[in-house]
């Protein structure tokens, strides 16, 4: 089996270009989290530090058995170099939260200026350095500037690579210097794959629920898969007002009730679009199957609506211009069109 499951084209482009010593040195993997981007970057980072590269059974994605692959498909290895926002090294366990405040959700200058200067310094094993910067959209201007000079002027056996959920979402400058490569949604087959090597509980249901995101897999709340009693009252109450359920409120104030029962925090408000999404996809499907509330059509054009604000915010938009967008399309969308 493959080490990328479910992207061929990626596989076939990083195997190719590791095989001809053409892999360059920036590279953008553009999709959504939880596709295949990040073990993509360890694995390309295991094939260049493997303790055994040129040999055949080093080839394309290292050997996975010398120590130097080991740390680096764990993100441990001193040749690499992990770059994120304080708040996922916090999530992720690499950081120990400040109890004085809340982790910044962005990656700031001071995090790309550490790593120009890490990768000036010698490799620890006289071999590649590797950078891959985690939600690379994250990154603020001054950030994507820092790191812009680095890219300019990368040096010798040097690769970065970014990630982020499309290639609008860094500056064209930096693009332009990436090589991009786009992580599709994993299929179905394949997701059950991955969750079933996992040993994940329920892998066939949250493969089919999922909607080809192994993150999105794993996040699922199958307890609230009816959309009773597991919702919060942000979710239940984007549901309402979306679907005009919201009673005698009238519809903008419904809109703002709900707005501010979500949260004006990003990791919130993608929780509560996640699960209002797997709502809008249950119904979808009863829709389709000749019962269930909203319709089909409703809750097929409500889930665009939805990735759309998803998308927006990944793209470091307002999270409450996303939601009000989210929220207020449902009435002009109703009323006809004006010129």
């Amino acid at each position: 089996m493959t080490y990328l499951i479910g992207q061929p084209r990626v596989s076939a482009a990083l195997e190719n270009a590791l095989a001809h010593d053409r892999l360059g040195h920036g590279l953008l993997f553009v999709g959504e989290a939880g596709v295949g981007r990040e073990r993509a970057a360890l694995g390309l980072a295991g094939a260049l530090l493997c303790e055994r590269r040129g040999e055949p059974q080093a080839a394309p994605w290292g050997c996975g058995a010398c120590g130097a692959c080991r740390r680096a498909r764990a993100g441990a290895h001193p040749d690499l170099h992990l770059v994120m926002s304080e708040a996922e090294a916090v999530r992720r366990g690499r950081a120990e939260p400040d109890g004085k405040r809340r982790p910044s959700q962005d990656i700031l200058v001071d995090a790309l200026r550490d790593l120009s200067v890490r990768l000036r310094m010698t490799a620890y094993q006289g071999g590649y350095r590797v950078a891959v910067v985690v939600d690379a959209h994250r990154m603020n201007v001054n950030a994507q500037n820092a790191l812009l000079k680095t890219l300019e002027e990368p040096g010798e056996r040097t690769v970065v690579i970014l990630m982020a959920p499309h290639e609008r979402a860094v500056l064209p400058t930096i693009a332009s210097r990436c090589l991009r490569l786009s992580f599709q949604p994993l299929a179905e087959r394949d997701l059950r794959a991955i969750l079933g090597g996992l040993g994940t509980p329920d892998a066939e249901l949250r493969a089919r629920r999922a909607r080809g995101s192994v993150a999105r897999a794993l996040a699922l709340d199958l307890s609230a898969a009816s959309g009773g009693d597991g919702d919060g009252d942000g979710v239940k109450a984007l549901w309402d007002a979306l679907l005009g359920e919201a009673g005698d409120v009238g519809p903008l104030a419904a809109c703002l009730d709900a707005a501010e029962a979500v949260g004006k925090e990003r990791s919130d408000v993608e929780q509560a679009l996640t699960r209002l999404e797997q709502r809008l996809a249950d119904a979808a499907r009863a829709g389709a199957a000749g019962g269930g509330t909203p319709s089909w059509r409703q809750a097929s054009a409500l889930l665009e609506r939805v990735g759309r604000a998803r998308t927006a915010i990944a793209h470091n938009a307002s999270v409450q211009l996303a939601l009000e967008e989210l929220l207020l399309g449902r009435g002009l969308a109703a009323r006809p069109a004006t010129r």
